[in-house]
Formats: C-alpha cells, sequence, structure tokens
C-alpha cells in the first residue's frame, strides 16, 4: 500500500487541505463519496487519494456554480435586450 493510500489524515488537517468545511466533508461522506476509516475511537481517517477527490468535488461544484451563474446572467440579459 502507498503512502497515498494510506487512511492517516483526521478531518481537520482534510478541512485544512481541501478549504472545505469539516461539515462539507462530512456531507460528502454521507452522500458516499468519500470512505474514510473510523479509527478505535471512531476518529475519522482519510488518505491522500480521499484528499485529492475532495479537490476533484469541490472544483466541480464551484464550476456547476459559475455555470449557473452564468447561465442565469445569460438569460437575464437577453430577456433585458429582447424587449428593446
Amino acid at each position: 500500500m502507498s503512502y497515498e493510500e494510506k487512511k492517516v489524515i483526521n478531518i481537520g488537517v482534510v478541512s485544512e487541505l481541501t478549504g472545505l468545511s469539516v461539515r462539507q466533508i462530512r456531507h460528502y461522506e454521507k452522500r458516499d463519496l468519500i470512505f474514510p476509516e473510523r479509527s478505535q475511537g471512531g476518529t475519522r481517517k482519510y488518505s491522500f487519494e480521499d484528499v485529492e477527490r475532495l479537490v476533484e468535488l469541490s472544483n466541480q461544484v464551484d464550476d456547476v456554480k459559475k455555470g449557473q451563474v452564468h447561465t442565469a446572467f445569460y438569460h437575464a440579459n437577453y430577456k433585458t435586450n429582447a424587449n428593446i
């Protein structure tokens, strides 16, 4: 097993590395998009691969949000210009 696959990073460090809140990270877990392991004490442990996956997911969400904003802006301008 490579170091990238080992589940050794706690959720606080993952949050710092990704810029996501702990709540967002837990949301992705709840949606079965990432799969942390649990320590004997119940602490979530993530791998570097999980961190990369979270960054990819976050970027995809940002792209969708930008697309929606762009689309809404386009339609608002189209309606305004069509009425001229």
